[in-house]
């Protein structure tokens, strides 16, 4: 019968015995983990979602995406993603993915499940003989070799080089009706930008945000809709910037914000009107800037006019402007006249104070329904930027540019 100690015993002179006839192990042998990208090809691209442009690392072995995450040397993500960045891989490797497509052919009223190949020789067919029978080589006797019955239509999910890609193709074929979604997205940018500051966008960088003092978001929910982006803000609160939310919505972006403001859609112009009042009449502006980098100080002929919300030349059958009455007034030497003290009521700084003079706050907070002591705290701390060590931002998005007068918006 064997007791505790006897099992001892024996336990050790087995291995005991074991040592003596087979030794020590030179090596404790691990299998060694691998990581999923090993000895696969890494290739930098762009986020194909929204307008930030984070970038990504999309690792492939034998043809097949094995991997995709934040590039860490990218200078807006700098390697992280939000929710759908970092689902990308789910785009490329799901088992909903249609393998087919479907086609219904010219008068049918069925769908029909068709191969990719089939559908790829079906496209290039209709393409070659469209251009064929629309193909336009000479007109009004100059050689335009374009094609009348074919438009390209590109998408916010391109990236640059493949757009780069779609207009070369569609150019080479003749195509001249190009266009892109992002006409209807940010068209109005262009108009306002390219007026204002001579470039029809953004005058930053995203990660320039983290410079700023204060930063007013309107138009925009910049937490939810650009989180990478909104990653900049957060950094820049972190160095003490205050944050502006005003929404027509409580969202999560007023959620960070220090001051929220809600006011009646579609009055973003009063309320930025009030803002630029508030700017004029407290003297809150920089003068080295508005002196030497815009056209305060030229002077405007004597045609122009602003009465009852027209300005002068408004013909209201063609509902449009002659605007040849807005000119400048030019010395001899056809040099438009400048007044540097800005005292002159012809100047644009003297037209503008007057012009953005009506709208006082009361007015304002009237039509915005905006509560008049937060109103008055949104224009002390925006304008407060106004020395030059001293940086503010505006960010906006489609709140403000998909109304039919977003151009105004944007300006203002």
């Amino acid at each position: 019968m064997m007791n505790r100690r006897s099992f001892f015993k024996r336990s050790i002179f087995t291995l005991g015995t074991a040592i003596i006839v087979f030794g020590f192990p030179d090596v404790a042998w691990a299998e060694k983990k691998k990581f999923k990208t090993t000895l696969t090809k890494e290739t930098t691209t762009i986020c194909p979602y929204c307008g930030v442009g984070c970038g990504l690392i999309v690792s492939t072995r034998d043809g097949k995406i094995i991997n995709i995450e934040g590039d860490a040397n990218h200078p807006i993500n700098e390697g992280a993603l939000c929710s759908k960045g970092s689902a990308l891989f789910q785009v490329v490797s799901n088992e909903r993915r249609l393998n087919s497509v479907l086609y219904r052919a010219p008068g049918s009223s069925k769908w029909e499940k068709k191969e990719w190949t089939w559908a790829l020789e079906k496209i290039a067919k209709n393409i070659k003989d469209t251009r064929e029978r629309t193909f336009v080589k000479e007109k009004d006797g100059k050689i335009v070799n374009r094609t009348d019955g074919i438009a390209q239509l590109g998408g916010a999910a391109h990236d640059t080089e493949e757009c780069y890609l779609l207009c070369k193709f569609a150019r080479a074929l003749g195509i001249y009706w190009l266009d892109h979604q992002a006409r209807l997205c940010h068209s109005s940018t262009v108009a306002a930008l390219a007026a204002s500051f001579g470039r029809g966008a953004m005058t930053n960088h995203y990660n320039d945000l983290q410079n700023s003092d204060v930063i007013m978001v309107m138009g925009s929910n910049i937490v939810e809709m650009h989180p990478m982006a909104a990653r900049w803000i957060m950094k820049a609160k972190e160095k003490g910037a205050k944050i502006i939310s005003s929404d027509p919505r409580f969202t999560r972006t007023s959620s960070i914000a220090d001051i929220y403001t809600q006011f009646r859609s579609g009055t973003d112009i009063a309320y930025v009107g009030g803002m630029i009042n508030y700017a004029l009449q407290h003297n809150r502006i920089q003068k080295n800037y508005v002196l030497n980098s815009t056209n305060a100080s030229f002077i405007i002929n004597d045609k122009y006019s602003f009465n009852d919300g027209l300005f002068a030349g408004y013909n209201p059958e063609k509902r449009n402007y002659d605007k040849s009455l807005w000119k400048y007034e030019l010395d001899a030497n056809g040099i438009p006249k400048r007044d540097n003290t800005l005292q002159d009521p012809r100047c644009v700084f003297q037209l503008m104070k007057k012009h953005y003079q009506r709208y006082d706050v009361d007015t304002v907070c009237n039509i915005t329904g905006v509560n008049k002591e937060k109103y008055l705290e949104v224009c002390d701390l925006f304008t407060s930027t106004y020395r030059e060590d001293k940086s503010a931002t505006w960010c906006y998005a489609m709140g403000a540019t998909q109304h039919t007068i977003g151009t105004q918006y944007i300006r203002s």
